[in-house]
């Protein structure tokens, strides 16, 4: 395999116009950088012409981008005589988080693999142990379950081996996320309740904000929505990581839109939206921002949700979704043969890609829509009596989202 493939792949399917081409293309020439000076034991002065004009390419990207002072950052760490892995490898996973933040999967899941390779475990072993999770994470994104699951494995044997007992309970909910996502919500929940028994035993914070958080995506998919809020009003309290906050508020609105108490749960989004760190967060809450509009019949609103995402560059979760929610959207309008195309997408993207519960529901949609039964989503109404603790937590959505929105 060519190295750096998923780099050679974007550039030659992009416009060259495009604003994600240059900092792809300078990304590519940092790694290449790195690969050649690395384990380079020569005693040859550097190609100091390639030093200058891949940080002359890094220069050139906008200042505002993140991506620039940490691919400036990387080129510095390989400059010198001295070469630390360890500032390499950090510097690397600062990219892919970047990367992450951004949605670019297949970026990300090459440079999570170069940090594990250079850090050439158990030499740098916690530094592998932290970019296999990452790794696992990514191409799950990308339902390339052969790649996280050894991603994983190796995390977990490396935990194991210098006793990173927070590793290894990382690496647990990342393989319980990866059973919830293919829909085996009875082993995923099994496995997270274990997690978070033994994260609040061994005071291990960050780990049990994780744990929970992933506890309340499982709770919505089995429809229990006020545990979903409860939950993750819970994980809220010891979360300190400001991209898993995102996420974990994105997932509490859900929760509420699942109870039909509409109002929170656009609160919820909308300050997901305009405040969440990684793009894939702030493009699953505009999804959801989409579907609210529909069942709302605000067509206009679910309309210019829907064509700011027909193009976005969505993993194959979310586009599949998309279909799903525009398929729904569609039908809520009276425009049946568009719903059938729609949804008939989404089933299609959902069984390519082995997504197990959206595929049930990809089915189950076309097939009410064929027998022209109402969407269950249509037919949810708030209950007649909201607890107290829920009532607060949306009262809390609702302030925060005033002080987003007013923001400059």
């Amino acid at each position: 395999m060519i190295s750096h493939q998923a780099y050679f792949e974007f550039l030659a399917g992009s416009d060259q116009n495009a604003p994600a081409w240059n900092p792809v293309l300078a990304g590519l020439a940092v790694l290449r950088l790195i690969d050649s000076r690395i384990d380079d034991k020569s005693p040859v002065a550097m190609d100091w012409a390639s030093l200058e004009s891949t940080r002359s390419s890094v220069a050139g990207i906008s200042a505002g981008d993140p991506v620039r002072a940490i691919l400036l950052q990387l080129i510095g760490a390989v400059a010198g005589d001295e070469i630390s892995r360890e500032t390499v490898c950090r510097g690397l996973l600062a990219y892919g988080r970047a990367l992450n933040f951004e949605g670019r999967w297949a970026l990300a899941c090459d440079v999570f693999a170069g940090a594990d390779k250079i850090a050439r475990a158990p030499e740098h072993a916690r530094i592998s142990i932290e970019a296999n999770i990452a790794l696992g994470a990514a191409s799950r994104r990308m339902s390339d379950w052969d790649t996280s699951a050894h991603a994983y494995a190796r995390a977990a044997h490396l935990a194991d081996t210098v006793g990173d007992n927070a590793g290894a309970l990382h690496v647990e909910v990342g393989r319980a996320t990866t059973h919830m996502v293919r829909g085996n919500l009875p082993t995923a929940e099994s496995m997270l309740d274990g997690v978070i028994e033994e994260a609040r035993t061994r005071e291990l914070t960050d780990v049990l904000g994780r744990a929970l958080h992933s506890r309340v995506a499982v709770a919505h998919q089995k429809g229990e929505y006020a545990e979903a809020i409860r939950v993750g009003h819970q994980a809220l309290e010891v979360m300190t990581d400001p991209t898993q906050r995102d996420g974990l508020m994105s997932d509490i609105a859900a929760a509420f839109g699942g109870l039909g108490l509409h109002d929170a749960a656009r609160d919820g989004y909308l300050i997901v939206a305009a405040t969440a760190q990684s793009q894939w967060v702030r493009w699953q809450a505009t999804l959801n921002l989409m579907e609210l509009a529909a069942l709302d019949e605000r067509e206009a609103d679910f309309n210019e949700y829907a064509r700011e995402m027909a193009d976005a560059p969505l993993d194959p979760r979310l586009r599949a979704n998309y279909y799903l929610y525009l398929g729904a959207g569609q039908q809520r309008f009276g425009r049946n043969d568009e719903a059938e195309v729609s949804i008939a997408e989404g089933l299609a993207i959902a069984e390519k890609h082995q997504l197990h519960q959206l595929t049930h529901e990809a089915t189950t949609a076309l097939t009410g829509l064929r027998k022209h039964e109402v969407p269950r989503r249509t037919l949810i109404t708030p209950p007649a009596e909201i607890p107290l603790s829920l009532r607060k937590i949306a009262s809390e959505l609702s302030e925060l989202r005033e002080a987003a929105m007013s923001s400059p």
